[in-house]
């Protein structure tokens, strides 16, 4: 409270007792103590008044950039300091409650800020939670109008100027402002919500006539079903009548079974006989068997004597015929010796006869020879290096003249041409393009199909205008895209350029196929009729006709860029599209096919003059409006002759001319090389020949060498052999004789007596043989016999052995059968049961009826002709599946439709409900400021309104129109920058301002210099009713200036504030203003010296001063 004061005059809860600046801006170090209502803050222009607005809203948690003095809170650092801070003291929210102080600290260097409340450390949210609890709105430019943002007030539209006003005005139980906002929303989610009912009714009748359109097929496909599951019943039928069959066949052969068993159990008893007969016989010639072995025994070891004699005989006519063989070999071997003699002695003469070679004369020769090999080797390698040198020479003018022709044939090509301009275009990614182009052409072999792209080097058109409407039409990622006719393909070009490389490249998969492209074209988007139609407005055909490409690309152009639905028309089409030809083309049905696709059209008109203008139109799904757009298309760059220009040909000539010297010039390089690698290679040549024939003659005499070599050592060899051979013949070999001869007549002696004792072995062995032949006749009668009766019981044995085999097999047929039936009937009693709640009524009821005399055959039969009807019908299992889907489609639609028609009602109601109550609060607040606002205008001598703009189907564009009018024969205008003076919008926009004074619900509101560009009458008028509508709230005031004579400042609650800025004022903490007026009335001489309260604040930047006082 401010000393001098009445009660009435005290201060609001969060209204402003302090305010401190330290290095902020202009002021070293300065405080302010405002009043509790008015206070007219003035001062010279650039004494830092708006200053402390600044420290105001920044204080209270503002954003610098809101004050439009700076982007960051450093800006507002005084200069050369580098940290400063604004203090704020507010009035506590009720009796008794401590002063709010809210601090906050500026740093320059990193532009940020922190801050403190009641001396402890806040965060910017608490801080704003502070300051909205106290009703404070800085950011409003209906309670706080800073300097900068004067002249913005007027710029507001209505929308904006009510919810501004929403925010700062007070009413009972209604948040103006927070309602505004929900119905918005709400209206927006209703709109939302319209549109989604709207789409959903669409799309539940085409999901209802989709459902009717496959109610035939549906019931084709379940009498289908039903033919199928009597199949499935006839089939289960035919496994239970098999199944009985089986149960008459298991009765049939039980019986044949046991008759099998009873022939068996005969036969065992008639074969007793024949075994008791064949036991006899084999036990009597079990005996004689035993005699026959005895003497066989005496007859081997007789006839093993025997045979030992007769192998000593063998052996001592074997050692009589050895020393017989042993002599015969002695004399051979000797003769033997004498022939080797003879023919070593042969050898030896012709030996020495071969043996007449120089060998010195020939090592000399041969050293010779090699000298010169080498000579002719060096001088061979030095020519070859001479004529490789050349070679390469020559590659390098080949290379040069080659890649001068490529260049050459570049310029020339138009492919070529094409390629290098989307090269060098700044298209994005067209240099990877062209990489991937190019690593096509080396590695085709890799794919399996074909790969195009990027599809507009793939294209060609016939003039410029087409080639500028195809890149006009295919946006960049089309023209770069490339097509593969397969996964493999697709795969390998991402996996190497995508994945590998990282390259950002698009890859479409068209399966393609020639027939199939052919019933596309029959099946184009416009008709040749449509065409023939459209022909007579000027349409000269459709893009996909002028442009020439494989099919493929085609196919990919249409689907991407829609070049079959592309008009090409001339300047009677673009008439025509002025005149809503447009509108027609898109409404028109098309082909049958209702039109465009979405309602939407695309034309290209060229003019005479060559220039391409795109034509599109668009009818809103929704409202059913059209929109329109047309642009001249650019020239084109790659598929045209890319825009050469007289002085770009000359240049191009000029640089062919030079690459044809270059041509010519490397030709002649090359011929020279040419001839100078034939002489060198013929150097090599004659070089190369002698040196063979050099070689020829070193291995010629290097063969001489080694002959003489081999006939020297074969002389020797043969003298050794001679000298053995002699020493052979020369040993006595009469001894050797005469001891074989000694040796053949004691085996002679031998043979003859081992002769004598096998005769007398030979004797005994007879005499044996003789006593064993009455035991071999007896065994040889027994034997027939014995075959005989066990032949008879063999035969019976089989017979009865069969009759076993056959018992046994009936048993296991039997046992299977029935393991077989138990197996079946158990199946069957799980799989297909007679009783029970998973019985097959079909299957029970055709086996109680119609199959109950029915055989097997006669069940398959009934089954193969089922599925034959069944088969009959066309199989389409999806339609079942679809009509199904369909049908939960139409239940989930109709669910969705029920859902979204409550929501829309519910919120509607909703929203007529919220609207009522704020509309009976908004209108009388809004015609009580329309009074007020006139009012104010009339005391000026002009006039004045408030108009609630309303729009009953759109909160959202609700707003306060302030219309004015300052003279006569004008009428009412709406409040704008460009209409109104700065003057006449000063004056609408205080009074506005005083209007709200009585109903804003801030603490305290802010207006700088609004009384800027006033006459002096306006002026005064404005100031007294500010200061008339100042007596309840706190208000701050700005102004350079103050006209003489202003008698409504005559008013105890209105605070002056003097804003002075020196270097050489007193500091404000020894500013005493009762001082000085006690020391100027002194000097005056005045005797009734009446003191007035001390009031304000000093300031200073060095040393300031900001002094303030009441009248």
């Amino acid at each position: 409270m401010v000393a001098g004061l009445s009660a009435p005059f005290d201060y609001k809860p969060g209204s402003i007792l302090r305010i401190r600046m330290h290095n902020f801006l202009t002021y070293a170090d300065a405080e302010v103590r405002p009043g509790p209502r008015l206070n007219v803050v003035v001062g010279p222009n650039g004494s830092g008044k708006s200053t402390i607005l600044c420290a105001i809203a920044l204080g209270l948690g503002s954003q610098a950039g809101a004050l439009e003095r700076g982007d960051g809170v450093g800006c507002f650092v005084m200069r050369d300091k580098e940290k400063g801070w604004v203090e704020l003291e507010l009035k506590g929210m009720r009796e008794g409650d401590e002063n709010i102080v809210i601090r906050r600290d500026l740093e320059r260097a990193s532009n940020r800020s922190s801050y403190r409340m009641d001396g402890a450390p806040a965060t910017q949210a608490l801080v704003h939670e502070k300051v909205q609890e106290l009703g404070i709105h800085v950011n409003n430019l209906c309670t706080f109008l800073p300097q900068e943002k004067v002249g913005k007030f007027t710029e507001m539209d209505p929308e904006k100027l009510l919810m501004e006003t929403e925010k700062v005005v007070r009413t009972e139980g209604m948040d103006l402002f927070g309602t505004h906002e929900g119905l918005i929303r709400r209206q927006r989610a209703l709109k939302t919500y319209d549109v989604k009912r709207e789409a959903c009714e669409k799309e539940l009748k085409r999901l209802v006539e989709r459902r009717e359109g496959l109610r035939g097929d549906k019931e084709k496909m379940e009498e289908k079903d039903r033919l199928k599951q009597r199949a499935d019943a006839l089939n289960k039928c035919y496994k239970w009548i098999s199944f009985r069959k089986n149960q008459k066949m298991a009765i049939q052969l039980r019986a044949e079974k046991q008759e099998k068993e009873a022939e068996l159990e005969a036969a065992g008893v008639s074969m007793t006989p024949f075994t008791s007969r064949s036991e006899g016989l084999r036990a009597l010639g079990q005996n004689r068997d035993a005699a026959v072995a005895e003497g066989g025994a005496l007859w081997k070891k007789a006839r093993a004597k025997v045979a030992r004699a007769e192998g000593k005989v063998e052996a001592a006519s074997d050692l009589v015929m050895t020393r017989s063989a042993e002599a015969e070999a002695l004399e051979q071997k000797r003769g033997e010796l004498e022939r080797s003699r003879a023919k070593s002695q042969l050898d030896l003469s012709q030996a020495l006869e071969a043996d007449a070679v120089d060998v010195s004369a020939l090592k000399e020769e041969m050293s010779s020879l090699v000298g010169r090999m080498r000579d002719a080797k060096r001088a061979q390698e030095e020519s070859a290096r001479v004529a490789h040198a050349l070679k390469r020479d020559l590659v390098e003018a080949n290379r040069e003249v080659y890649d001068s022709e490529q260049r050459l044939q570049a310029m020339t090509n138009k492919e070529s041409q094409r390629f290098n301009r989307l090269r060098s275009s700044r298209m994005p990614n067209a240099r990877t393009a062209c990489e991937v182009r190019a690593w096509l052409e080396h590695n085709r072999g890799k794919f399996t199909g074909r790969v195009f792209g990027p599809l507009i080097l793939e294209v060609s058109v016939e003039d410029e205008g087409i080639a500028a409407i195809v890149e006009q039409q295919c946006l960049p990622h089309v023209q770069l895209t490339f097509v593969v006719e397969n996964d493999h393909d697709q795969k390998l070009l991402l996996s190497e350029w995508k994945e590998c490389r990282r390259a950002n490249i698009v890859v479409q998969q068209l399966r393609f196929a020639e027939e199939h492209w052919q019933q596309d074209l029959r099946r184009e988007f416009y008709s040749a009729s449509d065409l023939k139609e459209l022909s007579m407005e000027g349409i000269s055909g459709i893009l996909l006709h002028k442009v020439k490409a494989p099919h493929q690309v085609l196919s990919a152009l249409c689907t991407q860029a829609n070049i079959d639905r592309v008009l090409i028309g001339d300047d009677q089409t673009e008439e025509l599209i002025a005149h809503g030809f447009m509108e027609k083309l898109c409404r028109r049905g098309v082909a049958g096919q209702g039109g465009a696709e979405g309602g939407s059209a695309v034309v290209y008109t060229q003019r005479k003059d060559g220039v391409i203008v795109q034509h599109r139109g668009n009818v809103s799904r929704y409202s059913g409006k059209l929109s329109t757009q047309s642009r001249i298309t650019r020239r084109s760059e790659l598929l045209g002759s890319g825009g050469t220009d007289q002085e770009e040909a000359r240049e191009r000539a000029h640089v062919a001319r030079e690459i044809e010297a270059r041509i010519t010039s490397g030709k002649e390089k090359a011929a020279e090389l040419q001839a100078q690698i034939r002489d060198a290679e013929e150097v090599q040549n004659t070089a190369g020949r002698e040196a063979t024939q050099l070689y020829k003659e070193h291995n010629k005499m290097q063969q001489q060498l080694k002959q003489a070599k081999e006939a020297h050592t074969r002389i020797k060899r043969i003298k050794t052999r001679l000298e053995e051979i002699e020493t052979d013949l020369n040993k006595d070999v009469g001894q050797e004789r005469a001891e074989l001869a000694a040796e053949t007549c004691t085996a002679a002696k031998c043979y003859l007596d081992v002769l004598s004792r096998h005769t007398d072995e030979v004797i005994a062995l007879m005499a044996r043989w003789e006593s064993n032949v009455g035991p071999r006749m007896t065994q040889a009668l027994i034997k027939p016999l014995l075959r005989g009766a066990d032949a008879e019981l063999q035969a019976e044995s089989q017979r009865h052995d069969g009759l076993k085999a056959e018992v046994e097999l009936k048993n296991k047929q039997f046992r299977e059968l029935v393991d077989h039936i138990r197996e079946t009937k158990g199946t069957l009693e799980k799989d297909f049961p007679l009783k029970g709640p998973k019985a097959d009524p079909l299957m029970v009821d055709l086996l109680g009826s119609e199959l109950a005399d029915k055989s097997c055959e006669e069940c398959q039969e009934l089954y193969e002709e089922t599925l034959e009807r069944a088969d009959r019908i066309h199989d389409n299992p999806a339609v079942l599946q679809q009509y199904k889907e369909l049908v939960k489609q139409v239940t989930a639609r109709e669910e969705e439709l029920a859902e979204h028609t409550g929501t829309c009602k519910a919120g509607h109601r909703k929203v007529d409900e919220l609207s009522k109550k704020w509309t009976a609060a908004l209108r009388p607040l809004v015609a009580k400021l329309h009074l007020r606002f006139a009012e104010y205008m009339r005391q000026m001598g002009c006039e004045g309104e408030v108009v609630l703009a309303e729009e009953a189907d759109d909160f959202e564009r609700w707003g306060l129109v302030l219309r004015v009018r300052f003279r006569e024969g004008t009428t009412l205008q709406p409040l704008q920058a460009k209409v109104q003076s700065g003057g006449e919008r000063s004056v609408s926009t205080i009074l506005f301002l005083m209007g709200l004074q009585s109903t804003v619900s801030s603490p305290f509101r802010a207006v700088d210099e609004i009384n800027q560009g006033m006459d002096e009458r306006n002026e005064r008028l404005v100031f007294s009713r500010i200061v008339a509508n100042s007596t309840h709230l706190q208000y701050f005031l700005v102004t350079p200036k103050l006209l003489p004579g202003l008698t409504a400042m005559e008013k105890e609650h209105v605070t002056i504030l003097f804003v002075f800025n020196a270097p050489e004022l007193l500091p404000f903490d020894k500013w005493n203003v009762k001082d000085f007026i006690k020391a100027a009335r002194k000097r005056a001489g005045a005797q009734d010296a009446s003191e007035d309260r001390p009031h304000k604040v000093s300031s200073r930047m060095a040393s300031p001063i900001v002094a303030g006082g009441s009248r």
